[in-house]
């Protein structure tokens, strides 16, 4: 069954108001600077730690990430502790040590999100990066708990 004549018509008008929206909002952040740095996340209410120029970093990280083929691949070399060498996964493809897709994510090696230095940065499968911020993700897991319980500490760590 096709769609109506009507019904194409408010879906693009949708997709345009949409389109619009975007537009708008790129340009806002645009002549703002796209100052991102200090302002508050609002789905956590905490502020956002990561440089203004982020997703440009990340695009630089992905480029350095490609191999002889021109695939983005992770950079892992062994960090994770899962693999020795570099780890084969390819960007947007089907996973070869775990189920799923795989998407690149960007880890900083120094575990800091401010810190936008090229060399503490590495563009890692989902597996590679879980399995080398596990410590990391622990302590933050235990503080959250013990935040939500009212629970304080006698000594910092």
């Amino acid at each position: 069954m096709s769609p109506t004549k009507e019904g194409r018509e408010r879906a693009l008008k949708a997709w345009e108001t949409i389109r619009a929206r975007k537009v708008a909002k790129t340009a806002e952040s645009k002549k703002i600077g796209s100052k991102i740095l200090g302002e508050v996340n609002t789905r956590e209410g905490k502020p956002n730690l990561y440089p203004k120029n982020w997703k440009e970093i990340v695009l630089i990280i992905r480029n350095r990430a490609r191999n002889a083929q021109g695939q983005e691949q992770c950079e892992c070399e062994g960090q994770c502790g899962k693999h020795q060498g570099r780890c084969d996964e390819i960007n947007r493809t089907q996973a070869r040590h775990s189920k799923g897709r795989i998407i690149l994510t960007t880890a900083h090696l120094c575990h800091k999100p401010e810190c936008a230095r090229r060399a503490h940065l590495r563009s890692m499968c989902q597996l590679c990066h879980l399995l080398y911020d596990v410590e990391l993700h622990a302590l933050h897991r235990r503080e959250r708990r013990e935040r939500e319980i009212g629970q304080k500490r006698l000594f910092t760590r």
